[in-house]
């Protein structure tokens, strides 16, 4: 899963971040900024119960002050874990919840909503296509497989925190600081 987990942080970072533009979603595992910029902004926010999309929160709220994300493509993390199939499920599962949550508080921010992040679900066959081609066909049907089992997971978090999370904008008022920065 490795591989896949790869290719969607790409697809993200490749419509989120595209190339000429400003840039708007870091993964938290390769944010690096000042403490005191990390600490003004609040932190991240502990009223995502889960880690899942608070690091798009904190880019978020970032950008709102006016402060820009710079893309250092020279500064490279890897991380190197086993994940199965079902640690892969549950970690888009959750990051589903965590979108749910995000759009809330977008909206409560007046922000962008739901609308402006489908773009990017329906950019994916056509950002992938070029990616497999040189595949075999058994790795191009294990991929696919994987995008399909990410989109449904990711689909199924969102709903269910929709319907029975009781998390999100509505019970909050400020992000709360969290974790050394």
């Amino acid at each position: 899963q490795a591989r896949v987990n790869q290719l969607i942080l790409d697809l993200v970072y490749q419509h989120f971040n595209p190339v000429g533009g400003s840039p708007s979603v870091f993964a938290s595992n390769n944010i690096g900024c000042r403490r005191s910029d990390f600490l003004e902004l609040g932190g991240f926010d502990l009223d995502f119960p889960l880690p899942a999309a608070e690091d798009r929160d904190l880019c978020d709220r970032w950008r709102c002050r006016g402060w820009p994300l710079v893309r250092a493509p020279e500064a490279v993390v890897d991380h190197h874990h086993l994940q199965t199939i079902t640690q892969f499920l549950r970690m888009y599962f959750r990051y589903g919840r965590g979108a749910r949550i995000l759009h809330e508080k977008r909206q409560s921010r007046g922000a962008r909503g739901v609308r402006d992040d489908l773009g990017f679900h329906q950019s994916i066959p056509a950002r992938v296509t070029p990616r497999l081609r040189e595949d075999p066909w058994p790795e191009r049907l294990r991929v696919i497989a994987l995008l399909v089992a990410w989109q449904l997971a990711n689909a199924a978090g969102f709903t269910w925190e929709a319907c029975f999370g009781g998390h999100g904008a509505s019970s909050t008022s400020a992000p709360k600081p969290s974790g050394p920065a």
